[in-house]
């Protein structure tokens, strides 16, 4: 078979150009008393015109503080209640969303904020003060709102008063629905921080068509994700919910044991749960899986990572009655770029489980040698390109052009499909690697182990972990004359980095870190004899 470029299936349907606030808005008064959202861990519900009626509230208030559209608004917020209202109001006023998260560490949320440099920040309580550290490392004075408790700041509480102007409020309109709606950081192949500016067009139409189950309101799904506003597909999935009416279960918490997962589903009657593929390892290791009741969940979708084959295998004797769906996608992609359904017949051959689909609708795919940039056929390894109606504007002030390839954009990724048109995903070419699906810049690790006053010089890099993917580890060339331990250069990392960076693989004191003739950092073969020294 000849190379070529694979293309999904063409469907038309008619695409709307209204901004979020106004979708939003809209919303309340279309789907009213409906529930919303549900706080798992209570049962506490809110309506759609609840949303609607505490959202306007805060945007007036917004406005009164001098948020104009375009202006910057980062939220560094858990995935509760008030944390939607904070989105949904920056939106009425036509305001730009910078997605922070709350783990994230002082040093990686400074260098978002110096990218973006917004006019105001929602901050969870358990952010504050994280935020306040990370705007003094930006040299950065922004207003602080905090969503929850705090002594010294402005809470959201107290915009949420009744307003006298509310029923005359009307969501500030978009001049153009291209605009940048929402930031979201991500990294190019160099390995540094970049914000992925996501049009109103690209999220509203996203959600109304390219959809995992046929939401309508005639049969709202329940839908159920962990993640917060910090990643793609929540963002996804509220602008789903509004669209269609279906109530989401949150919970503030990220990592949600998995028998408190299955009593979820059980009493709320879920019907679409999203995961990513480290959470299949605690189901599939829950000794009493059998005594909960899974029957209502039509869709379990795994993404965000590398999905072992043998889990999705899993997942289908766990879930016998259960569509188990698998999406490759990123955030430039605003969603999925391919999409394997294994149905309840479960027919799909099972050499194609350890695939991640066909090419999604309206999308087009391309396989390219990296360095020729010729276009691949089927089983030669390449890197990946995409093109979608729905994807990316760009990377938000800064040059772009390096991550297109001729109309595609490049995802860094190697991999290749095989005669029926199943992708499937080898490696990366980008140097950073994933540990339990969150990126992990080396660089940026480097660059706090380099500030020890004993290390010359060090290089990071992922080992490979059965479960979590990867695991940060790191070779050190000390000072002449240093004699500082191992373990006290573990501490030096461990006090500064995010959790997700901590150096769980290990670190190896050597004399050299091998590097190419022009002195660039092996990062792959030095993780190769790290291996070896094991």
């Amino acid at each position: 078979m000849s190379a070529r470029i694979v293309r999904g299936p063409r469907v038309d349907f008619e695409k709307t150009t209204k901004g979020l606030g106004e979708f939003f808005f809209e919303s309340g008064d279309k789907h009213g008393d409906k529930i919303c959202h549900i706080q798992a861990e209570t049962g506490k519900t809110e309506t759609f015109r609840s949303v609607k009626e505490r959202s306007t509230r805060v945007a007036i208030h917004l406005l009164e503080m001098g948020i104009k559209p375009g202006d910057v608004v980062a939220c560094c917020l858990k995935n509760k209640f008030d944390s939607v209202i904070a989105v949904v109001a920056s939106l009425y006023v036509n305001a730009i969303i910078a997605s922070l998260d709350v783990g994230q560490s002082s040093r990686e949320c400074a260098y978002c904020l110096k990218l973006v440099h917004p006019k105001l920040i929602f901050a969870d309580e358990d952010a504050e003060a994280m935020i306040e550290k990370s705007l003094v490392e930006a040299g950065l004075d922004v207003d602080i709102v905090v969503v929850g408790k705090s002594s010294n700041r402005k809470t959201l509480c107290k915009m949420l008063k009744h307003c006298t102007t509310e029923k005359e409020f009307r969501p500030v309109a978009v001049e153009d629905c291209h605009d940048t709606a929402f930031l979201n950081f991500s990294s190019g192949t160099t390995g540094n921080a970049k914000a992925i500016s996501i049009s109103h067009f690209a999220l509203v139409n996203e959600a109304i068509y390219d959809r995992f189950t046929p939401f309508d309101e005639q049969s709202p799904d329940i839908t159920m994700h962990f993640g917060s506003l910090f990643w793609i597909l929540p963002i996804v999935l509220l602008t789903r919910s509004m669209a269609f009416g279906n109530p989401r279960v949150l919970s503030s918490k990220y990592n949600v044991p998995a028998e408190n997962t299955l009593k979820y589903i059980e009493t709320y009657k879920v019907t679409f749960l999203a995961i990513q593929p480290i959470y299949t390892y605690a189901l599939s290791n829950l000794k009493d899986f059998d005594t909960f009741n899974v029957s209502s969940l039509k869709v379990l979708l795994i993404s965000g990572a590398a999905t072992n084959g043998s889990q999705i295998l899993k997942m289908a004797e766990l879930f016998p009655d259960t569509n188990i769906n698998i999406a490759y996608g990123s955030t430039e992609a605003v969603g999925a770029i391919t999409y394997f359904g294994f149905i309840p017949s479960r027919d799909v051959p099972v050499s194609k489980v350890a695939s991640v689909g066909k090419c999604v609708n309206n999308a087009d795919i391309k396989v390219v040698d990296t360095k020729t940039r010729k276009i691949l056929g089927p089983y030669e390894q390449g890197e990946i390109c995409f093109r979608k109606p729905y994807a990316m504007n760009g990377y938000y002030k800064l040059d772009s052009s390096d991550v297109y390839d001729d109309g595609f954009i490049r995802t860094g990724d190697i991999g290749y499909y095989d005669e029926d048109e199943y992708f499937y995903i080898v490696g990366r070419i980008k140097e950073m690697f994933k540990y339990k699906s969150w990126q992990v810049l080396p660089f940026a690790v480097e660059n706090i182990l380099e500030e020890h006053p004993d290390v010359k010089e060090a290089v990071v890099f992922g080992i490979p972990h059965e479960i979590d993917e990867f695991h940060p580890a790191a070779f050190v060339v000390l000072k002449e004359g240093a004699k500082v331990s191992v373990e006290d250069i573990q501490k030096f990392a461990s006090d500064k980095v995010s959790e997700v960076q901590k150096l769980r693989g290990g670190i190896k004191i050597v004399d050299t870190i091998a590097r190419t003739s022009t002195g660039k950092k092996v990062r792959r073969g030095n993780a190769e004899i790290f291996l070896k020294l094991q």
